[in-house]
Parts: structure tokens; sequence; C-alpha cells
């Protein structure tokens, strides 16, 4: 590893004067200046490519990503200045909007906690699964806490308006419509929808609560609907309902075949981990072209079931073709 040595050039950074080392980005050096900037899609681990522009700052009046802009000599670097503040604050909330469908992987997170308010989220590079990443959601997700709007007390509609209302007097409350309703139109007009992110304790309880409680056999998840195929096709083809491997594994992987998933935004922490690895091609079978995917060059239909035995479309020849076992790629050698 080459080790880095100092230049005769400085610059400066939120008025003070620094020297700069070698080779080094503005963050380097504000980061070995113990100066914040905020960070996102950067991981010292990989090679910087500035897309989500959280790293912002302000040299002499224009904007630039820290993270690959090279501190040069004479450079005047305002991290804080209210232009770089805003810039970030309005790329954050422009990808969160974008991530809100981000799946769960198991990431560890730790929540950073000053005056009993969570100020940030960071991880742990021993992570197992995120190694010292969490995706957008998880490391910015967190300003619903404390936001004004959220609900801290149950509401009950009475009269055309909410009004605010403990725990008791909502419980007993929603106690005293199920009977009313049960004595009415019997059982069988409840019923009852768990939820994923419930324990298996918790969603027994409240299973036996639907059964027992009121009688109905109502009861669903919302499982049934997005994991459930999913489930049961894996243990028909590999004889159980689960990945068969880590998110490590793709580290050693030639090829990856995603089918049906936009992986950067919804598994974004799938997509880091593969981007540590040695991987020459990711084949994307889906009904959208998204940009860095190296695309199969065919549509398919546009309800993408049974995709990969159904029919598609072939772009070059405009026909459709119900039988195929390669793809055609484009920019592979």
């Amino acid at each position: 590893m080459d080790i880095p040595y100092w230049s005769n050039k400085t610059l400066t950074i939120d008025g003070k004067d620094v020297k700069i080392l070698a080779e080094e980005t503005v963050l380097q050096l504000a980061t070995r200046n113990r100066i914040f900037i905020p960070t996102l899609c950067y991981d010292p681990r990989l090679s910087a490519s500035g897309h989500c522009k959280v790293c912002l700052v302000d040299i002499s009046g224009k904007l630039k990503p820290a993270c690959i802009t090279m501190a040069e000599q004479g450079m005047v670097v305002e991290t804080q200045s209210e232009k770089a503040r805003e810039a970030r604050k309005r790329r954050v909330t422009a990808i969160l909007k974008q991530h809100k469908g981000n799946c769960a992987t198991g990431c560890s997170v730790y929540l950073d906690v000053k005056g009993d308010k969570v100020v940030g989220v960071t991880t742990d590079e021993l992570d197992t699964v995120g190694r010292g990443n969490l995706c957008v959601k998880g490391r910015f997700g967190f300003t619903f806490i404390h936001h004004p709007d959220r609900l801290k007390s149950p509401l009950i509609k009475s009269n055309g308006s909410f009004k605010e209302a403990s725990w008791d007097e909502a419980l007993s409350f929603i106690a005293k419509r199920f009977l009313e309703i049960k004595d009415r139109y019997g059982p069988e007009a409840i019923g009852g929808i768990g939820s994923a992110r419930a324990t298996n304790e918790d969603n027994y309880m409240f299973q036996r609560m639907m059964r027992a409680a009121i009688g109905t056999n109502n009861i669903d998840n919302c499982a049934r609907l997005c994991h459930m195929p999913a489930a049961f096709a894996l243990k028909r083809a590999l004889g159980i309902s689960a990945s068969t491997s880590s998110l490590a594994d793709l580290e050693y992987s030639d090829v990856m075949l995603v089918v049906g998933s936009n992986t950067t935004e919804a598994h974004p922490m799938v997509k880091v981990t593969s981007r540590r690895g040695e991987i020459t091609m990711t084949l994307r079978a889906d009904t959208a072209i998204l940009p860095g995917t190296v695309f199969v060059s065919f549509h398919l239909p546009e309800i993408p079931i049974n995709m990969l035995t159904g029919g598609a479309r072939d772009t070059h020849t405009d026909t459709y073709s119900y039988k195929f076992t390669a793809v055609r790629v484009e920019g592979v050698d």
C-alpha cells in the first residue's frame, strides 16, 4: 500500500489553514482534521463515485462533492455554509422519497442519543451484513421519531373529529366495538391482519385472540402476498424456504441474475456487497431499464409472471420467443 506523503500545498477549510497530503480529497482532508462532512454512498473501502451528493461542500461559492474533489492549493472550503447545508438537505430529502421501499436485511444499528433525542444512526464495521454500511433509510430515516406530526397517543373519532385518549380508553373502546359487531353480525364479520415485522410470539398471541376470544378464522398476514410466493418457490426448488447462501457469498460470484428487483433502490446493501467482489456481469430480467445495468437485450411481458418460462419479445427481431436457454448481453466481451 502506498504511504501518503506531505505536499507543499495548503488550503483553508472552515477558516483553518491546513496542509494537504498528496492525492488527497477534500473529504479525506476534512476527516483527517476532525471536520465532519456527512456522507452516504462513500465508503473508504470502495472507489468513490460522488453520486449521492450528500457530501456537498462550498468551495469558493461552488458546490462540489467532497468525496471526489481533490484538495488543491489555495482552495477555500466551507463545510457548513448555508448554501451547502441546504443543498445537502435537499439531496437527502430527494433520496428518502425514492428509497422508502427499502427491504430490511438484518443490519445492526446504533442510535446516537443526545439529551433524550435521537440525533443520528450508525452501525458497526464488524456487522456481518452491512459491515459498516447502512442504506439511506437506515442512516437517515429516523427524523420521524421527534417529528411534531407524529401521533403520540391514541385518537378516537367522536362527532366527526378525532380526540386524544389514553391507552386504557382506546383499548376499552376497541373491545366494546368488537363485542357489538360480534353480537350483531357474528364473529365472521371480524378479521385481523398480522404484521411481518412483529415477533413470532406476538403474531401467535394475535391469532389466539382472534380465534379464541372473538371466534373468527379470518386472519391474514401481509407476507402472504409478498413473501409467501417466493418462500413456496424456494421450498420446491431448493428444499428450504430461505436463502441458501449469505450476502458475503456475492463477493465470490462472477455473475448475478436479478429477477424483478431494482436492487440498487430496494436492496441497497446487496448492491454494496456485490461491489466488493469481482462480479463481472449483472443480468437483469425485468420490465424496466435502469442506469448501471448490463442489460439483457430483450423485454419481458408487462406483468412479470412466469417471466423466465413465459414469452419474451426479442428487441432485435421484434418477435416473441417462448423458449430460450441463453440471453444476449451487451457490452461484455
